[in-house]
């Protein structure tokens, strides 16, 4: 694929279903299947803490890094591909990394610290004065209620 090219996907969630005697029978179509099927990119995810972020930043370093709470730490994520994750890469002011760090990084760590089941702590890797990469540690959160739902849910 060249450089400016866009890769698009679209699929419905489900391709067919069926009851009959009871029984729900139901397919996803293939391209789904291969993306549900990957488990690199799934994690489960407590609703019950998700609706707790505020920050969208802090909702996508939450999913990104909860999969790795058995692991202990995500491994290094390249700086630019993190402003890509975190969907800032094309914001010039983000393009400094102590703009990132100070409006995004830290508020978005503070804050899933705060509500999830997870502690995470950022690492930065720098070639010289600039960073290059970051890393999370990522642990359980012992004061994090093992079920956080409320009687209304």
């Amino acid at each position: 694929m060249q450089k400016n090219q866009t890769h698009w996907k679209i699929s419905t969630l489900l391709a067919a279903a069926e009851i009959k005697d009871g029984v729900c029978r139901y397919e996803y179509s293939g391209l789904l299947r291969r993306e549900l099927y990957n488990p690199d990119t799934w994690t489960r995810i407590n609703l019950a803490i998700q609706r707790d972020f505020s920050s969208s930043y802090a909702l996508i370093l939450y999913e990104n890094c909860v999969r790795f709470k058995d692991i202990k730490t995500t491994g290094l994520w390249d700086i630019d591909a993190f402003r890509r994750l975190l969907g800032v890469d094309d914001i010039p002011s983000y393009q400094q990394f102590k703009v990132l760090n100070a409006r995004i990084i830290k508020p978005a760590v503070e804050e899933v610290n705060r509500h999830s089941d997870i502690i995470i702590k950022p690492y930065f890797a720098k070639n010289g004065r600039r960073v290059t990469s970051v890393r999370f540690t990522v642990q359980e959160n012992k004061q994090m209620p093992l079920f956080k739902v409320v009687e209304e849910d």
